[in-house]
Protein backbone atom coordinates (compact mmCIF):
# COMPACT_ATOMS: atom_id res chain seq x y z
CA UNK A 1 0.00 0.00 0.00
CA UNK A 2 1.26 3.49 -0.48
CA UNK A 3 1.03 6.17 1.47
CA UNK A 4 -0.09 10.14 1.47
CA UNK A 5 2.93 11.51 0.05
CA UNK A 6 3.12 9.46 -2.63
CA UNK A 7 -0.26 9.70 -3.09
CA UNK A 8 -0.24 12.98 -2.86
CA UNK A 9 1.92 14.81 -5.21
CA UNK A 10 3.57 17.23 -2.47
CA UNK A 11 5.96 19.97 -3.42
CA UNK A 12 6.58 21.56 -0.01
CA UNK A 13 4.72 21.76 3.27
CA UNK A 14 3.75 25.18 4.65
CA UNK A 15 2.79 24.67 7.91
CA UNK A 16 1.49 21.62 9.92
CA UNK A 17 -1.35 19.79 7.98
CA UNK A 18 -0.83 22.43 4.89
CA UNK A 19 0.68 21.35 1.64
CA UNK A 20 1.66 22.49 -1.91
CA UNK A 21 1.33 20.02 -4.88
CA UNK A 22 3.33 20.01 -7.91
CA UNK A 23 0.49 21.08 -9.63
CA UNK A 24 0.25 24.29 -7.30
CA UNK A 25 -2.57 23.38 -5.81
CA UNK A 26 -2.70 24.48 -1.72
CA UNK A 27 -3.93 21.22 0.20
CA UNK A 28 -5.14 21.41 3.72
CA UNK A 29 -4.68 18.05 5.48
CA UNK A 30 -6.96 16.24 8.02
CA UNK A 31 -6.44 13.09 9.87
CA UNK A 32 -9.86 11.18 10.66
CA UNK A 33 -10.39 8.70 13.45
CA UNK A 34 -13.35 7.39 14.64
CA UNK A 35 -14.16 3.73 13.22
CA UNK A 36 -12.17 0.49 13.34
CA UNK A 37 -12.33 -0.71 9.91
CA UNK A 38 -10.65 -3.60 11.30
CA UNK A 39 -13.39 -5.02 13.60
CA UNK A 40 -16.85 -3.57 12.28
CA UNK A 41 -19.10 -5.27 10.23
CA UNK A 42 -19.01 -4.38 6.48
CA UNK A 43 -21.96 -3.54 6.70
CA UNK A 44 -21.49 -0.71 9.24
CA UNK A 45 -18.55 0.65 6.98
CA UNK A 46 -20.81 0.88 3.71
CA UNK A 47 -23.20 2.71 5.58
CA UNK A 48 -19.92 5.08 7.04
CA UNK A 49 -19.13 5.32 3.71
CA UNK A 50 -22.25 6.29 2.40
CA UNK A 51 -22.89 9.06 4.87
CA UNK A 52 -19.47 10.43 4.53
CA UNK A 53 -19.98 10.78 1.12
CA UNK A 54 -23.57 12.58 1.42
CA UNK A 55 -22.07 14.79 3.53
CA UNK A 56 -19.25 15.67 1.11
CA UNK A 57 -21.89 16.26 -2.02
CA UNK A 58 -23.84 18.37 0.59
CA UNK A 59 -20.83 20.57 2.41
CA UNK A 60 -18.50 20.72 -0.33
CA UNK A 61 -18.80 23.41 -3.12
CA UNK A 62 -18.47 22.50 -7.40
CA UNK A 63 -15.05 22.39 -8.13
CA UNK A 64 -12.84 21.48 -4.81
CA UNK A 65 -10.60 18.45 -4.55
CA UNK A 66 -11.00 16.00 -1.75
CA UNK A 67 -9.01 13.07 -2.08
CA UNK A 68 -9.07 10.38 0.78
CA UNK A 69 -6.29 8.10 1.49
CA UNK A 70 -5.82 5.38 3.89
CA UNK A 71 -2.91 4.19 5.40
CA UNK A 72 -2.37 0.97 7.72
CA UNK A 73 1.11 0.61 10.61
CA UNK A 74 1.69 -0.83 13.50
CA UNK A 75 2.31 2.40 15.48
CA UNK A 76 0.92 2.00 18.63
CA UNK A 77 3.65 3.46 21.21
CA UNK A 78 1.02 6.08 22.23
CA UNK A 79 -1.34 3.58 23.64
CA UNK A 80 1.39 0.97 25.35
CA UNK A 81 2.51 4.24 27.10
CA UNK A 82 -0.84 5.36 28.64
CA UNK A 83 -1.29 1.88 29.46
CA UNK A 84 2.21 2.10 31.29
CA UNK A 85 1.40 4.66 33.30
CA UNK A 86 -1.64 3.60 34.85
CA UNK A 87 -0.75 2.23 38.26
CA UNK A 88 0.14 -1.29 38.28
CA UNK A 89 -2.32 -3.42 40.74
CA UNK A 90 -1.30 -4.47 44.29
CA UNK A 91 -2.09 -7.45 44.08
CA UNK A 92 1.12 -9.71 42.91
CA UNK A 93 -1.14 -12.13 40.14
CA UNK A 94 -3.70 -9.17 38.62
CA UNK A 95 0.34 -7.13 38.34
CA UNK A 96 1.49 -10.36 36.38
CA UNK A 97 -1.67 -10.53 34.34
CA UNK A 98 -1.38 -6.86 33.46
CA UNK A 99 2.39 -7.32 32.74
CA UNK A 100 1.89 -10.25 29.98
CA UNK A 101 -1.24 -9.02 28.74
CA UNK A 102 0.80 -6.10 27.80
CA UNK A 103 4.25 -8.12 26.85
CA UNK A 104 1.44 -9.85 24.51
CA UNK A 105 0.08 -7.01 23.13
CA UNK A 106 3.42 -5.69 21.60
CA UNK A 107 4.16 -8.70 20.21
CA UNK A 108 1.09 -9.38 18.10
CA UNK A 109 1.08 -7.07 15.10
CA UNK A 110 -1.93 -4.78 15.92
CA UNK A 111 -2.38 -2.91 12.98
CA UNK A 112 -3.66 0.39 13.38
CA UNK A 113 -5.62 2.63 10.25
CA UNK A 114 -5.90 6.26 9.18
CA UNK A 115 -7.81 8.11 6.79
CA UNK A 116 -6.58 11.42 5.67
CA UNK A 117 -8.53 13.58 3.87
CA UNK A 118 -6.87 16.04 1.34
CA UNK A 119 -9.24 19.30 0.61
CA UNK A 120 -8.12 21.88 -1.40
CA UNK A 121 -9.39 23.91 -4.90
CA UNK A 122 -8.96 21.65 -8.18
CA UNK A 123 -7.51 24.16 -10.03
CA UNK A 124 -3.31 25.30 -8.69
CA UNK A 125 -1.63 27.93 -9.14
CA UNK A 126 -0.22 28.55 -12.28
CA UNK A 127 3.17 30.26 -13.12
CA UNK A 128 1.58 34.07 -13.91
CA UNK A 129 -0.13 33.87 -10.93
CA UNK A 130 2.95 32.76 -8.84
CA UNK A 131 4.80 35.52 -10.31
CA UNK A 132 1.90 37.83 -9.79
CA UNK A 133 2.18 37.43 -6.25
CA UNK A 134 5.66 37.74 -6.42
CA UNK A 135 5.50 40.88 -7.65
CA UNK A 136 3.08 41.81 -5.33
CA UNK A 137 4.77 40.82 -2.24
CA UNK A 138 8.15 42.55 -3.19
CA UNK A 139 7.11 45.50 -4.86
CA UNK A 140 9.24 48.40 -3.49
CA UNK A 141 6.20 51.48 -3.25
CA UNK A 142 4.56 48.70 -0.60
CA UNK A 143 8.03 48.15 1.28
CA UNK A 144 8.44 51.85 1.55
CA UNK A 145 4.42 52.25 2.57
CA UNK A 146 3.81 54.09 -0.66
CA UNK A 147 1.79 50.75 -2.13
CA UNK A 148 -1.62 49.45 -2.54
CA UNK A 149 -3.10 48.13 0.99
CA UNK A 150 -3.39 44.08 0.66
Amino acid sequence: MRSAPELLPLWDVLDDGVVVTTRGQLLRLFRLTGLDSEHLAGSVLEAAATQLYAGTQEDFPDGLFAQFTGEGHDRYDDVFAAFEEVPPPLDPVLRLQRERRLAFLKTIGLRRFEVILAVGASRGWSKADFERKRSECFDPRRRAGQGHEP
